[in-house]
């Protein structure tokens, strides 16, 4: 017979979810760095709240909570109703970015020597809830004397992609591009359902004293590399084949990333363009130069800052 408490919560569902806590509060630290940073009720709070010594405390329901990185602090309160929290980023008693996340618990994170040996950013999230939206990323970077804050619109993306690279070079950090998300072509029988839509990874770079999303040609390396393990650089069979239903649609979504990513690598409008053309299906043939500017458009306008704040120190 299963025990129960007096509230008459089962003791199995009860110690089930005392372990799934336990086991979400002791996250590893990657080899990029990355590291939990604890919860805190205001009145306890620690001084140095991104110690790796720091013993975890359970945030108290309708506490103001909070972090300290460097000069920012970014707190988190419980709305009464809803099951919302608001989320706030302060410095030096202004706020910089306030918002509301459906996380029960908004994941946030250290990730050391980012964006350079020796600097730290705070990694923290908000979620609108909703299905695929909406997400947003913000980051809260000491490096020397800079110090920078910057929002980004991740859309159906739930955490931002952070990548090691060895012991002597930082993290890579990059979101995606879902402009072509459901997308339509002119041939209103040509569409991507969202589970088949072309996503691309856009790396984000640092810079005057902030975070932004990389430009074309910048990072070649980084998408020649994507390139290369997406099969973007193989000789492709031609004439284009004659695929239908899914297998048509998959191919004209692969044909989109290896020419979008081919133009973020620095390649012009032809070579991007033969790319795409190899590779789309006949069936979507009569929607290449529509794509084509399409993605060009695409690459060009990416920007997905929604905030940003940035100082010399003080």
């Amino acid at each position: 017979m299963m025990e129960t408490l007096p509230s008459g919560i089962p003791l199995r569902a009860l110690l089930t979810l005392l372990v799934w806590s336990l086991l979400s509060i002791v996250s590893i630290e990657s080899t990029a760095g990355v590291r939990p940073v604890f919860w805190f009720p205001a009145e306890e709070q620690s001084p140095d709240t991104s110690s790796k010594g720091a013993f975890p405390r359970k945030a108290e329901e309708g506490i103001e909570t909070l972090f300290r990185h460097g000069p920012f602090l970014l707190t988190v309160k419980k709305v009464p109703e809803g099951g919302r929290f608001k989320v706030e980023v302060r410095k030096d008693g202004r706020t910089l970015y306030g918002d509301e996340s459906h996380y029960t618990a908004p994941p946030v994170d250290i990730v050391e020597d980012l964006p350079h040996k020796g600097c730290s950013t705070l990694v923290a999230y908000c979620f609108s809830g909703g299905a695929h939206c909406c997400t947003r990323a913000i980051l809260c970077t000491v490096c020397g004397p800079e110090e920078s804050m910057t929002v980004f619109d991740l859309s159906n993306l739930t955490e931002l992609i952070i990548s090691p690279r060895g012991s002597e070079e930082p993290p890579e950090v990059s979101l995606l591009d879902y402009q072509f998300a459901y997308y339509h072509a002119r041939d209103a029988s040509l569409w991507f359902p969202f589970s088949q839509s072309p996503a691309m990874e856009r790396l984000l770079v640092y810079g005057n004293g902030g975070w932004r999303v990389g430009r074309p040609g910048e990072n070649k390396g980084f998408y020649e590399r994507i390139m290369a393990r997406n099969g973007c650089m193989e000789k492709v069979r031609l004439p284009a084949p004659r695929a239908e239903g899914e297998e048509a649609v998959e191919m004209a979504a692969q044909a989109i990333e290896c020419a979008y990513y081919a133009m973020m690598a620095g390649e012009d409008t032809d070579v991007s363009g033969k790319i795409l053309k190899d590779r789309l299906p006949r069936a979507w043939q009569s929607e290449f130069v529509s794509l084509l500017q399409d993605i060009k458009r695409a690459v060009a306008d990416f920007s997905a800052i929604r905030k940003s704040y940035k100082s010399q120190g003080r």
